[in-house]
């Protein structure tokens, strides 16, 4: 679980910087409709930030209690149900 998270940080991470630097200068701006785009942008920056929160914080904790400790494969599966009676 930590291996997956660690290999997902960089992605999001870049996904989530590209689509804030775009965002950032609505967010930021004075110019003309400023006061029409400035609320939208902080409204999606806000959910950006949710959301990587989410994906890389929360969701690995709720996976990690909703799985069993120890994952096995299909073949294993097979094993384990065999030798059962």
């Amino acid at each position: 679980m930590i291996e997956g998270a660690s290999e997902r940080l960089r992605p999001v991470l870049m996904a989530s910087a590209a689509r804030l630097g775009r965002v950032a200068a609505m967010a930021l701006g004075s110019g003309v409709g400023s006061e029409t785009q400035r609320p939208f942008a902080l409204v999606v920056v806000g959910g950006m930030l949710t959301t990587l929160v989410i994906a890389l914080g929360l969701l690995p904790i709720i996976y990690s209690y909703i799985t069993p400790r120890r994952l096995t494969k299909p073949e294993e599966e097979d094993e384990l149900i065999e030798v059962r009676p």
